[in-house]
């Protein structure tokens, strides 16, 4: 962290990382505090970590098309982004690091089959307002085939869209159980994903729920998910799931 330093906040002042040679400047400004930071590309790298003394990205921290990164371990000291996106990095087997990250905004995790858990994010508590409808902010999981058992982000208490779509492999859903309202919840084509798990303290879903070809997750157990909230939602929107009874 020594000889950190606040960098360019300016509007529009992206920080981009495609190369060795881009990512030794970023690395001798060691800004603390940046605009956004993109990285990408960085074919000659294996591993990227570090990045201790970077607290705070104002727009947006952003890893994507990743050639041959395997392991992602860094930005232990990030407490605030506000939107953190992570897709298309195909040979990513390992996210470490994030631990001091309890705010975001936004969060995507999109095509990324090496990784199975998103634990790296376990001390958030915010995932964006629950009650603003002009941006879409939340928790956004997509296409995330090497995930089985989705569990995690427990102490989150408040966050707007949940979408969970497209994940191949998904058999389960166990997080958030700490959050009591949410904007929306969007689950879409998880073909075997037979649970939602148990959201115990949900109380809210400001916009509403909706909940489509997932054939293997009852139908009576989304219903009961809606029943335990102080009001129903004005949109619900349920097709494509099993009608099997609940024990």
């Amino acid at each position: 962290m020594e000889g950190a330093q606040d960098c360019n906040l300016d509007e529009d002042s992206w920080i981009r990382v495609n190369s060795v040679e881009d990512l030794a400047s970023v690395c001798e400004d060691a800004c603390e505090q940046m605009y956004s930071l993109y990285f990408s590309d960085l074919r000659e790298m294996e591993q990227l970590t570090g990045f201790s003394w970077v607290k705070r990205v104002e727009v947006s921290l952003n890893i994507s098309g990743l050639r041959n990164v395997h392991t992602l371990r860094g930005f232990d000291n990030l407490e605030f982004s506000n939107v953190v996106v992570l897709e298309n990095n195909f040979r990513l087997k390992t996210i470490e690091g994030f631990g001091a990250l309890k705010e975001v905004n936004y969060l995507e995790l999109e095509q990324m089959d090496g990784i199975d858990t998103i634990q790296a994010f376990d001390n958030l508590e915010f995932m964006g307002p629950a009650g603003d409808f002009s941006d879409s902010f939340g928790f956004f999981l997509t296409s995330m085939d090497g995930i089985i058992h989705l569990e995690g982000l427990h102490k989150v208490r408040e966050a707007g869209i949940v979408a969970i779509q497209y994940n191949e492999n998904l058999e389960s859903i166990d997080i958030m159980d700490s959050v009591e309202e949410i904007r929306s919840l969007s689950i879409r084509d998880n073909p075997k994903l037979s649970s939602l798990g148990e959201w115990p303290n949900l109380r809210r879903a400001h916009w509403g729920i909706e909940v489509h070809d997932t054939p293997n997750l009852r139908r009576c157990e989304v219903e009961a998910l809606i029943d335990q909230l102080e009001e129903r939602p004005e949109n619900v929107e349920l097709s494509g799931l099993s009608d099997a009874p609940c024990d």
